[in-house]
């Protein structure tokens, strides 16, 4: 009885058997060209809302609105903003509509 893996991988895809390391896959679809430059021209826009707000401060949902933008755009955004450090959450909310303040290098993006 063979493995998960075993019985259901697409290894017949690959003829010589050799597998790849996923991290290496995924750290190359990371680094598509252009995509770092689109991710940062949408931070800027969410950056702009987030500056004209109170305390530098607001709700994804508001950053939604505000931008006319559609959630499966912008949350991808937001994620690789707070993972660069453009951006902090200071509260999380289990729907999504966590409460976001822009750092001092996400100001830079302005």
């Amino acid at each position: 009885m063979g493995s998960f893996r075993d019985k259901f991988s697409l290894s017949y895809l690959n003829p010589s058997g050799a597998q790849a390391d996923v991290s290496q896959r995924s750290s190359q679809s990371e680094h598509l060209p252009g995509m770092e430059e689109a991710l940062l021209v949408w931070g800027r826009r969410i950056a702009e809302v987030l500056n004209g707000s109170t305390n530098q401060t607001a709700k994804v949902f508001d950053i939604l609105d505000k931008l006319d933008g559609r959630a499966d755009t912008l949350l991808p955004v937001i994620n690789y903003l707070s993972s660069e450090g453009y951006l902090v959450r200071l509260q999380e909310d289990l729907k999504g509509n966590d409460v976001l303040k822009l750092t001092e290098r996400g100001r830079k993006l302005i």
